[in-house]
């Protein structure tokens, strides 16, 4: 009976050490680099015997807006369910956009533009990237560029992707004297030159204030209103694909890698220091070893999530993101040999800088409808596959959205009825009442 219960007091102590290990591990592979420098630092600061070694000159820099504030929750419980407790993305700025973008009627090739240009906007919700620049990096005409950017500009909140501050305000208005303040005058408003308002427009005081008034009623910040903390001036990419002849190679940022650092002294004190003492080196050696091996792990994570990008998408950035194929969590977990719920982890907050620009890891997994057998078809096969049945519907009685919905459910085609009256209306089908037919 002694025996049985010391078995299972050291079975349970291995279990909680793995556990702690396991915990360890997931919580710094779900930290972005930009994170990690505040985690390592204060285990280096409890830590003598570890050592941050900041590679400062490694990094590589670029101004980017629309950072995720990625949450960082530790729960150290052996029975925590990872999988169901992955975070979600909060609502942000970013987030209420593409959603509207996704309900506005474009086309398949323009909604890819489309939510890829949300990416270039400032804090502030201003374009700021002049079109020739942008066709460049997004390998797109500039006419389809500046085509789009117009339809954008007529979302909400008014003013999102204006140029500047100008544009943005004359968005807001239809009055012809407003706006001419707007384009010439900001400036004497913000330094209070109110007599030559007046004189430039024949205003009376009391005109004056009103106009005043109107212009003090406009927004001049797109996202204000709007959580911000996705955004952020800088992006620091976790991961980098660089070209090499015709293929690719991935780079994980390694700008703070931790160390073991055990000097005489302390060897010293593991021979010949009291056991109390010698105790409290070893817990710190031993949360070091864990440390230094749980980065090395989101070190490969990385880089092993970054190839299984490269190898999905190679047409993408060849070519541009009209090349953008399907992939989800579950097509990079069976090429890396991890769990969905470790991939999760490992995109999550985090950018990738590649030829194409700097992305999000979580823009590569998009693009398709998922079938009953965990494939993807793409966008164009599913408005194919909407088409036909409408073509052999009895016209007399002609399927509803929500009939096509659930005909393309039974064929294992999982879509809403509200991305049937989407797809619908991007082939030009009118809806079930104008198809009617007596």
């Amino acid at each position: 009976m002694i025996h049985n219960r010391l078995e299972q007091k050291q079975t349970l102590k291995q279990t909680l050490k793995i556990n702690q290990h396991l915990s360890f591990s997931l919580k710094i592979l779900t930290l972005p680099v930009q994170n990690l420098e505040e985690f390592l630092k204060e285990e280096e600061e409890e830590n003598p015997l570890l050592v941050v070694e900041d590679k400062e000159d490694n990094v590589t820099l670029e101004d980017r807006s629309n950072v995720p504030n990625t949450d960082n929750t530790y729960i150290d419980d052996p029975g925590y369910d990872y999988i169901s407790n992955i975070p979600a993305p909060s609502n942000t700025f970013v987030d209420f956009l593409i959603d509207e973008i996704d309900r506005t009627n474009f086309s398949d090739e323009e909604l890819l533009i489309a939510e890829n240009l949300v990416y270039f906007l400032d804090e502030q919700g201003f374009l700021r990237e002049d079109v020739g620049s942008l066709a460049k990096k997004l390998n797109v005409p500039e006419d389809r560029i500046r085509n789009i950017v117009e339809k954008l500009k007529t979302l909400e909140p008014i003013g999102v992707f204006s140029r500047d501050l100008v544009e943005c305000l004359s968005l807001q208005t239809d009055d012809p004297i407003l706006s001419q303040i707007i384009k010439e005058d900001l400036d004497n408003v913000a330094n209070k030159r109110y007599e030559y308002l007046k004189k430039k427009y024949l205003f009376s005081q009391r005109e004056l204030e009103v106009y005043l008034e109107r212009l003090r009623s406009l927004n001049p910040i797109p996202s204000k209103g709007f959580d911000t903390s996705y955004t952020t001036r800088f992006v620091i990419p976790d991961l980098e694909i660089n070209r090499l002849y015709t293929d690719y190679i991935v780079i994980v940022n390694k700008r703070y890698e931790p160390r073991l650092c055990v000097d005489e002294y302390y060897e010293n004190i593991l021979k010949n220091g009291d056991e109390m003492t010698k105790e409290f080196i070893k817990d710190k050696l031993k949360r070091a070893k864990d440390l230094i091996d749980a980065f090395e792990e989101r070190t490969n994570t990385l880089r092993a999530v970054g190839e299984a990008i490269v190898e999905f998408q190679h047409d993408f950035l060849d070519n541009g993101i009209l090349y953008l194929k399907p992939m989800t969590l579950e097509d990079v977990a069976n090429r890396v040999g991890h769990a969905i719920s470790t991939v999760s982890r490992a995109i999550n907050g985090k950018y990738a800088s590649t030829p194409r620009g700097i992305y999000p890891l979580k823009y590569f997994f998009s693009g398709g409808i998922r079938g009953k057998r965990g494939n993807i078809m793409s966008r164009v096969s599913v408005k194919k596959m909407i088409e036909e049945i409408i073509e052999r519907e009895d016209k007399s009685h002609p399927y509803s959205d929500e009939k096509i919905s659930e005909i393309l459910k039974a064929k294992g085609i999982f879509i809403s009825r509200r991305g049937v009256t989407k797809y619908r209306k991007e082939l030009d089908i009118p809806s079930s009442s104008k198809r009617k037919k007596l």
